[in-house]
């Protein structure tokens, strides 16, 4: 890792595109460091997990990067125990884990790194493995690129900082993809248009109810229907038992029969009110005054006019 490109150290191009990968991030991506031959020479179980997985909150993207800028490269290349190491850790995960392996060089510990990884694959283990050869030959290359097609996952080769972290870009837009897949639920399938009966009874008290069925076909206004409609001038409008009507005629029908039921129930409220109120008091009858005697003069006139009996005679004491 000590070898340079464009005049900078291999370890220090990896540590400053870690950084700016881990900026990149979106905070609800899980994320975990594994190195390697960091701290002791000769050593292939010099193997450490530096930062354990977790969300990246802006607090932990800081103290992530300041972790990875005081890696060291001056150990052994134990990739097969790494990866081993890693499994492990993520088995306890639910979900598929993407793990990315970045390497200047070989396995250099005795293993075969491609060989554990179909083993694990092979073994029912849920990772995605993508290798990423930094500055490498076509003969390296090779090598690193069967671990990559053993954990099901893409080989890519970068040859400065800019091809490491367009890399390392891509395989975090596809994770950050799939996370998408997992957390968006999945749209409801759309119902197929159906067909049903709507069916209407009309109670009339001139004639014998009837069926008026209506062929409804798809979309919301198609729920099935049932009304009554009492006593309705419409009753006359009435289809056939039996026949089909659209349903536009069918609603228009059904409308002028609950508007008629509505006017009928505002004049049975009318009556009732009128009848609630107190009967008028009767006017007295008009009073005749007693017809007037007549004078002796006015019965002479009639008596030979021959409209009156005769007058009968008076009492000697009255005369008196």
């Amino acid at each position: 890792m000590w070898e340079q490109v464009d005049g900078k150290p291999r370890i220090e191009i990896a540590k400053e595109t870690l950084s700016s990968l881990i900026d990149q991030t979106p905070a609800d991506i899980r994320s975990g460091v594994t190195a390697y031959g960091h701290r002791r020479k000769f050593d292939c179980a010099d193997i450490e997990e530096v930062a354990p997985l977790q969300s990246l909150d802006p607090v932990t993207k800081v103290r992530l990067q300041e972790r990875i800028n005081s890696l060291n490269a001056i150990g052994k290349t134990p990739i097969t125990d790494s990866i081993q190491r890693t499994v492990d850790r993520l088995q306890a995960e639910q979900g598929e884990a993407t793990i990315v392996l970045i390497s200047d060089g070989l396995e250099s510990c005795g293993k075969d790194p491609c060989a554990l990884t179909a083993k694990l694959k092979a073994s029912g283990a849920r990772f995605v493995m993508h290798v990423v050869g930094f500055d490498q030959i076509k003969e390296q290359e090779q090598k690193l690129a069967c671990i990559s097609d053993a954990g099901g996952g893409e080989f890519f080769t970068a040859s400065n900082a800019a091809d490491l972290l367009a890399a390392l870009t891509v395989v975090k837009e596809s994770v950050v993809e799939q996370l998408k897949v997992e957390v968006e639920p999945a749209p409801e399938p759309v119902a197929a248009p159906v067909v049903e009966e709507a069916q209407v009874q009309a109670d009339t008290s001139s004639e014998p109810t009837q069926d008026v069925n209506a062929k409804v076909e798809d979309g919301a206004d198609s729920a099935p229907l049932e009304a009554a409609a009492e006593d309705s001038p419409a009753a006359e409008e009435d289809v056939p038992s039996g026949h089909r009507v659209p349903y536009d005629r069918f609603k228009q029908v059904l409308e002028s029969r609950c508007q008629f039921r509505d006017e009928r129930a505002e004049l049975q409220a009318e009556i009732e009110s009128l009848r609630a109120q107190p009967a008028p008091t009767p006017a007295p009858a008009p009073v005749q005054a007693a017809p007037q005697a007549d004078s002796d003069d006015a019965w002479l006139e009639r008596y030979l006019a021959g409209e009156d009996e005769p007058a009968p005679a008076q009492d000697n004491a009255q005369l008196k």
